[in-house]
């Protein structure tokens, strides 16, 4: 296994990318600050001294499109079984405490088989940051060795396709509430019903299920 750590690096996703034909299967990128985060739709992911960032060469799910919202579950269960916190999932790829976003994942292709995963993590905050929540209050992190430990137990407990989409439905924090679901081409709302099967969203519009594969959700 490579776990490098950095003091400061523009992105830990950007450094995993560098491993695309890398034969090595295990692959851990962490740092203590980063400068140039990235998430999803090439928004930035804000670093603070409380927040953890890291990226790592990931096997996919065997359904592919599952794997980031597999990787949300085991993070639920993760943060309950070390700091006993109880957090919530939001379609596609966003974890949730009291109502705020306390987790990003972003997936990436990496190489067959594989994803490049950049996960960010706000333990505490800055008292004047009101738009994103945090898991703790502050308390000292060590970046290096949780982020070690959290890749670890993603690996040891991987899970199949069905019993994530059970897992996640029972912590989905917009189940069954009225969401407005936008990608590029269109906007869709009604009511958010569950996953499918190859974890779509499902929005009951209209008298109609209708499915979205990619979008931004809004709840």
């Amino acid at each position: 296994m490579q776990h490098q750590h950095f003091k400061e690096i523009n992105s830990t996703q950007d450094e995993i990318l560098k491993f695309k034909d890398s034969k090595e299967s295990y692959i851990l990128i962490s740092c203590e600050k980063q400068l140039a985060g990235r998430g999803q739709y090439d928004r930035t992911w804000e670093s603070y001294d409380g927040t953890l960032c890291f990226s790592f060469k990931c096997l996919e799910n065997p359904t592919p499109s599952i794997t980031s919202l597999e990787l949300s579950v085991i993070l639920l269960n993760y943060f309950k079984e070390r700091y006993n916190i109880e957090i919530k999932v939001k379609w596609p790829n966003d974890i949730y405490k009291d109502g705020k976003k306390v987790m990003g994942i972003l997936t990436q292709s990496l190489s067959p088989n594989y994803y490049a995963v950049g996960i960010g993590i706000n333990y505490f905050l800055p008292p004047n940051e009101d738009q994103f929540g945090s898991l703790l209050s502050e308390v000292k992190i060590d970046k290096e060795q949780e982020s070690l430990e959290i890749y670890n137990f993603i690996n040891l407990n991987r899970m199949d396709s069905h019993d994530v989409v059970r897992k996640w439905e029972e912590n989905c924090i917009h189940l069954g509430k009225q969401v407005n679901l936008k990608d590029k081409s269109k906007s869709t709302e009604g009511i958010f019903i569950g996953l499918g099967k190859y974890g779509e969203a499902l929005i009951e519009s209209n008298g109609l299920i209708v499915p979205a594969y990619t979008g931004s959700l809004i709840f």
